[in-house]
């Protein structure tokens, strides 16, 4: 029987905008300790009772398997924040537990998060900063690189030098190419010149 502790397993609680993330942690403890088919299906509940030439009697197998995915159910349940958890309904089983969450954050709840963060990426937002502006621009494309979904230099240089036109910043300026990681440091050099 697998180990019952799994604080120092998942580091990483699924927030509800880092399910992929929480995929690569929570997946290879599973399978390294041939849980996996809890989750997956793979591995059903045995029956209950076994019948032999004596009658029937309960299946060790049984009891066994019940222990394995209350260890599952807790571990899942203590890798998830207190929203996400409050959102998934009590359940007799892991892969009920799994199937909920993969529901939830899975391929086309990502590819939804995918799209409002690219939505977020390209909204200007003139009242903040130019430091502020580069922090929620690299938050967001941390956060689609989580996703799956990383943005490259070369558009990253594209959506902020279109946010501030005002500084004629173009990939044909001296700096060529125009690396998203020199054009922060052209804008943060120019905000500390800007009259305060």
């Amino acid at each position: 029987m697998a180990s019952t502790t799994s604080t120092s397993f998942f580091l990483i609680k699924l927030d509800g905008t880092n399910y992929p993330l929480w995929l690569a942690q929570v997946i290879p403890v599973l399978k390294s300790r041939n849980l996996m088919g809890h989750v997956d299906g793979t591995k059903p509940c045995p029956a209950y009772l076994l019948t032999d030439g004596k009658g029937k009697t309960v299946n060790p197998a049984f009891d066994a398997w019940i222990k394995e995915d209350r260890m599952i159910q807790s571990w899942i349940n203590g890798s998830l924040t207190a929203a996400v958890s409050s959102m998934v309904v009590p359940s007799a089983c892991s892969r009920s537990i799994w199937l909920s969450l993969e529901k939830r954050y899975g391929s086309q709840s990502q590819n939804d998060r995918v799209l409002q963060l690219c939505g977020e990426l390209l909204h200007k937002r003139s009242d903040i900063s130019i430091s502020a502006y580069l922090n929620r621009t690299n938050s967001i494309a941390d956060k689609l690189r989580v996703a799956g979904s990383p943005i490259s230099d070369h558009d990253l240089v594209t959506v902020v030098t279109s946010n501030f036109p005002q500084y004629k910043i173009t990939a044909n300026s001296t700096w060529n190419p125009l690396t998203y990681k020199v054009l922060q440091n052209i804008l943060l050099t120019l905000e500390k010149e800007l009259p305060k």
